[in-house]
């Protein structure tokens, strides 16, 4: 099913990683792209009895050059695109993740 990057917070010798150290480092971890920190925007937050999740989204220029780390496919899609495809193609957590990510992208500023 296809998925967006993503992963949980390394514990540093200075502490916690920042969600967005840690969306750094997956991202070059599981597509080979290197994102600023800096250029992180957080789209929201959650948080549950199994812990928290913080839902990141940054602009990048390579994303169509992003390739796997792992053994797995990578394709590339317009948020559009994603939304029309049959929900059981898609990880079960991705429409809602793709639906906060075009809210943003129609209201920043």
């Amino acid at each position: 099913k296809l998925t967006a990057p993503g992963g949980k917070r390394d514990l540093l010798s200075t502490g916690l990683e920042t969600p967005q150290q840690a969306a750094s480092r997956e991202i070059a971890e599981e597509t080979s792209l290197h994102v600023p920190e800096s250029d992180w925007s957080v789209l929201t937050t959650k948080q549950g009895d199994w812990g928290s999740l913080v839902v990141l989204a940054a602009p990048h220029e390579g994303v169509l050059h992003a390739r796997t780390m792992e053994v797995e496919e990578v394709s590339v899609h317009t948020i559009d695109v994603l939304l029309s495809m049959p929900r059981d193609t898609l990880a079960p957590d991705l429409p809602e993740l793709l639906e906060l990510l075009l809210h943003h992208v129609y209201t920043a500023p």
